[in-house]
């Protein structure tokens, strides 16, 4: 770029700033924006609790399920070892 073009440009620029003027918001605007935020805010904090509860249902589910599987294996092995020993027999079963 020339010189004379980059002083044009330049001129051009300052020249567009002069039509500049302030932005006006409507008068409420603070308050409903801010209720608003508010809102949204609630929203997003019940949806955090609501994903938070269910992780900890699921959860428990899990555990459960784990415990009454564990429980159920263990009352098998035993009522196995109680049979095979009254009736003496030996080996797996």
């Amino acid at each position: 770029m020339k010189e004379s073009e980059i002083k044009r440009e330049v001129e051009l620029t300052l020249t567009s700033l002069d039509r500049i003027r302030k932005a006006k918001a409507p008068i409420d605007f603070a308050d409903i924006l801010t209720t608003k935020m508010i809102f949204a805010e609630d929203q997003v904090r019940w949806i955090i609790r609501t994903k938070i509860a269910l992780a900890a249902m699921i959860a428990m589910v899990l555990i459960n399920v784990a415990l009454i599987y564990k429980n159920h294996s263990e009352q098998r092995n035993q009522m196995l070892d109680s049979i095979a020993e009254e009736y003496h027999l030996t080996g797996d079963l």
